[in-house]
């Protein structure tokens, strides 16, 4: 919500002299002096609500005309998406029943060929799309008024509707522990499914079929699905030794194994980069010289803003005096790590020539387990770092204050931001720092387990 922030007051700077409604202020004084505003104002006016009856809507930028207002919505993506639509429709439903008229309507969007030279140019960082056109068509073929009506029907009831899980359904929705008890109380259940079409679970769900040992016989499963059924199914591990020998047989001491965390803006923040590029702030590398039962030496770094102007410069300088010219590294979905490493040179051509000669000895620790050559029921289907770690080692994240990478990278952009300083920010260095090394350390333990499989 910061982020979208951010770009909304980039997009304020696309019109001249707006008038800002003031939200900190209580809910009723910025209702009145939005109303002021839109019954007064020759300005564009930013961040007003509108509103009819029971009705509010939010608007992000009104640009009045003689007797009508154009309506802009500023979204902080490259893309428009299906949702978009109905957001502007529903406040210009809202605006049109308090009696005002709306001329046209426009979706504001971050424009991805948009690259920083200097000062952030507004007008070359957004792009802006008429979509008059799609609202009206909404409009017409969904009946508003109908929705909105049955919005607030359910807003005045005194509990929550039962509603059954669906397709409409995603991870990030704040009912989802309370929707999907039933399923999520099935260790096994088939929604964990290995690539599993999500319309195809759902079918089975409302056949009622929830745990993976019930899937029909004759349905089709591809090769990976039947390891997980059967090691479900009988609660063992599964190895392919032979597999994990020949992975093993390719690697080469030293042993350096990398991780990187990245955040991505959708407003660029230093020259050369475009809207939600991914630009590496952190990196943890363990090296084992030539025993994996040694204690691994460590190194670290984090980009110290105040001294450092582009963190891919200094990664790459840290690197390259840290990756040495021979041995294995190995990164968890080195794709990734490639790739960060890839658009880095891109903008730091000195390092390319090293760069080519070191993309050879990457070795991709995902592999073996995105063939399954090794699984473990625990994993419900996911080949990730985080659910290999436990059920292969019993190890997990839950002692760290940082668990995943986007707990990470929105701590770094507190400190990026200036919003984290002084001790706190040693702290948050610290935390930083521990996931990181955490990410590589698991990757060692990882490394030690396979080579108890492999004769």
């Amino acid at each position: 919500m910061l982020a979208g922030k951010s770009v909304e007051q980039y997009a304020h700077r696309l019109f001249h002299n707006p008038l800002l409604i003031d939200h900190s202020q209580p809910f009723n004084d910025v209702l009145a002096q939005s109303n002021y505003a839109i019954n007064r104002s020759a300005d564009p006016i930013v961040n007003a609500l509108v509103n009819a009856n029971e009705l509010i809507a939010e608007t992000d930028i009104l640009f009045p005309l003689e007797d009508e207002l154009d309506l802009y919505e500023v979204k902080s993506c490259t893309t428009a998406k299906p949702e978009h639509i109905p957001d502007i429709a529903f406040q210009k439903y809202v605006a049109e029943k308090r009696g005002l008229r709306i001329r046209r309507c426009f979706l504001i969007l971050l424009n991805n060929k948009y690259v920083r030279k200097g000062d952030i140019n507004p007008k070359q960082l957004f792009s802006i799309g008429d979509v008059t056109e799609g609202v009206s068509n909404y409009g017409e073929l969904n009946d508003v008024e109908s929705q909105v009506n049955n919005a607030v029907l359910i807003a005045h009831q005194k509990q929550c509707p039962e509603t059954k899980i669906g397709l409409q359904c995603h991870d990030d929705c704040p009912m989802r522990s309370k929707c999907w008890k039933r399923v999520d109380a099935v260790e096994n259940n088939i929604f964990n499914l290995y690539r599993i079409q999500r319309k195809k679970a759902f079918e089975w769900y409302e056949q009622g079929i929830i745990e993976s040992s019930d899937i029909p016989k004759e349905y089709p499963l591809i090769s990976r699905q039947k390891v997980q059924v059967k090691a479900e199914s009988n609660g063992q591990l599964k190895v392919n030794k032979k597999a994990i020998t020949n992975f093993l047989n390719q690697l080469t001491y030293p042993l350096f194994f990398l991780d990187f965390e990245t955040f991505s803006s959708p407003i660029p923040l230093i020259d050369g980069t475009f809207p939600y590029q991914q630009l590496p702030f952190q990196y943890s590398l363990h090296v084992i010289e030539k025993d994996l039962s040694k204690t691994p030496k460590h190194f670290s770094w984090i980009w110290n803003v105040d001294n450092e102007k582009d963190p891919r410069e200094f990664l790459l300088r840290h690197l390259q005096s840290r990756l040495g010219k021979s041995g294995s590294i190995l990164a968890y979905n080195a794709v990734f790590e490639l790739m960060v490493l890839n658009k880095s040179a891109e903008a730091f051509p000195v390092y390319k020539e090293w760069l080519e000669g070191i993309i050879k000895r990457f070795v991709d620790l995902l592999m073996p387990f995105r063939q399954f050559h090794i699984y473990h029921p625990k994993q419900k289907g996911s080949c990730s770092l985080k659910s290999v770690l436990p059920a292969l080692t019993g190890k997990d994240y839950s002692a760290l204050e940082i668990q995943d990478g986007g707990q990470a990278s929105e701590a770094f952009m507190g400190i990026l931001a200036g919003d984290v300083k002084g001790q706190q920010k040693e702290v948050i260095l610290k935390h930083l720092e521990a996931y990181c090394g955490q990410d590589t350390m698991a990757m060692v333990e990882i490394v030690r387990k396979m080579k108890l499989f492999s004769p």
